[in-house]
């Protein structure tokens, strides 16, 4: 039998005790303290924060946790209480079962439809022409198409040379102008004695 009750947290006097930085985190603890309190649960590894009242205690940043929060807390027969703001849509757990059963029922639904609508579409789409016709232009196209060859020769010449020879000119760049010509140094003259 699970228990279900609603509360309205105040967390201001857990708020005013750290720090600006550590306001949300403290938040959260003390929600998890009132909690355990109040639905007799001393282990808070049992204490489940719900997404919802995460968001909300988090919205405005680390620094400015909302005040009061109104909750709702259930606590099942295992001893786990699951917390969530008040209000807030409730989890539904689809089992495999459920999927499998929804994903056969939309195969059968597409195989009806496609079945009941396909022959209206070609309908519309193509006007009924006789099957003996369409066979008909078959075997003319098939009686039109034709191979073209190549002649033996331009395939020799082709094998020979696959790629045309492009000359590349160099150009002159400035760094390979003329080197420019430093003035030689002239000896010191010796000094006579």
């Amino acid at each position: 039998m699970a228990l279900e009750r609603t509360y309205t947290i105040n967390l201001r006097s857990e708020i005013i005790k750290v720090a600006p930085y550590q306001r949300s985190k403290k938040a959260i603890t003390g929600i998890v303290a009132f909690i355990s309190r109040h639905m007799k649960q001393p282990d808070e590894n049992k204490i489940r924060i719900g997404q919802h009242l995460n968001l909300n205690v988090w919205k405005h940043g680390i620094r400015n946790p909302p005040v009061r929060v109104k909750v709702t807390a259930i606590k099942d027969d295992s001893g786990i209480v699951k917390v969530e703001l008040f209000g807030a849509p409730k989890e539904v757990k689809v089992d495999e079962k459920s999927k499998k059963e929804t994903k056969s029922l939309e195969k059968e639904l597409e195989q009806k439809l496609s079945e009941k609508i396909e022959p209206k579409i070609q309908e519309k789409v193509a006007p009924a022409i006789p099957e003996e016709k369409i066979e008909a232009s078959k075997t003319e196209v098939k009686t039109e198409e034709k191979k073209i060859e190549t002649p033996k020769s331009e395939v020799k010449e082709k094998e020979a040379k696959p790629h045309a020879e492009v000359k590349h000119e160099k150009k002159a760049e400035p760094s390979e102008a003329k080197p420019k010509k430093t003035p030689a140094k002239k000896a010191a003259p010796k000094k006579k004695e």
